[in-house]
């Protein structure tokens, strides 16, 4: 019996599934509204039934769902599977989200954050394929990431390691919804971008500075440009403790790479040990938003392999 798993994205605004072969291949998806005012309990239950419908389509007489990967965003606790705290779910403070999907599903499922499940989708699929070592950076509304390290990515003591978008990059720079200041947040996702703009723009979007940038306009070329020197900042630190195979780049603000990329490749080479940085790859993510999918679908096959005589995939 062949199997196939699903990933779910769970994001603030929708959430997204993928149907996934244990090779890779996408055989269906859904995405629907995630309606997170609503509560977690009614939130679990539309992914359920968004899940079911799915693995319906899916299905056949040699094809079965073997397992559910879940990509949460925010600060989970793991291996209990407690959303902590979540921006971007209203209301979820100290969630039990495990034992809500314990009580809905049939089948066995995985939980991550979500920039992990991103990371692990770029791994498997995507532009860190084969790698071993590497961080991904997901720039976006705000600033994510994800490490892996020997092929596994890394989650600490308690599941929260890899909120590389609150590594400090200035000390005395503007406070940060975490509580510090400085953050890498604070300068390189696109929320900050808009911000930093308005001064000569107004009211604006990141895609908007970038394509002033790209109209030969100066101030939002050097605003790109010192988005750039930031991320060179946290990518010079983060390059000389883990000594990755390449650095990865995602989300929306990571498709103006070509605005900040000599900038931080500047400030990386000037704040890297030389040896680290001659073989450190930069690249952009390739899985545009499947990433996080992908990274679920593959994390419930490392933990629930398909049997014996279906192919497993590798990274």
């Amino acid at each position: 019996m062949a199997a196939f798993y699903i990933g779910m994205d769970l994001g603030g605004t929708t959430f997204k599934a993928l149907a996934v072969t244990p090779e890779g291949t996408i055989l269906d998806r859904v995405q629907a509204p995630t309606e997170a005012s609503q509560g977690p309990e009614a939130v679990v239950q539309r992914m359920v039934e968004a899940i079911r419908g799915l693995a319906a389509r899916v299905t056949t007489a040699e094809r079965r769902l073997r397992a559910v990967g879940f990509g949460v965003p925010g600060i989970l606790e793991l291996p209990q599977g407690i959303v902590r705290r979540s921006p971007n779910l209203p209301g979820w403070h100290d969630v039990e989200l495990a034992a809500l999907l314990r009580r809905a599903l049939d089948v066995p499922f995985t939980l991550d954050n979500d920039a992990n499940a991103a990371t692990l989708g770029e791994l498997w699929r995507g532009a860190a394929r084969g790698k071993r070592d590497f961080f991904m950076l997901t720039l976006g509304t705000g600033v994510g990431g994800g490490v892996v390290v020997a092929g596994t990515i890394l989650h600490g003591a308690n599941g929260y390691a890899g909120e590389l978008g609150h590594t400090v990059v200035d000390p005395h720079g503007p406070p940060c919804g975490c509580g510090s200041r400085g953050c890498l947040e604070q300068y390189a996702s696109g929320t900050a971008i808009a911000r930093m703009a308005e001064p000569f723009y107004g009211k604006t979007t990141a895609r908007e500075v970038a394509l002033a940038a790209r109209r030969g306009e100066i101030p939002a070329q050097q605003l790109y440009r010192q988005v750039g020197y930031y991320l060179g900042i946290a990518c010079a630190s983060l390059a000389n403790v883990f000594n990755p195979e390449c650095l990865v780049l995602g989300g929306a603000v990571a498709q103006a790479f070509d605005l900040f990329a000599g900038s931080l490749r500047q400030t990386l080479r000037a704040r890297s040990f030389g040896p680290i940085v001659d073989r450190l790859e930069l690249v952009v993510a390739q899985c545009g938003t499947d990433a996080g999918g992908l990274g679920a679908a593959y994390q419930a096959m490392q933990a629930y392999p398909p049997a014996a005589s279906s192919p497993r995939s590798q990274p």
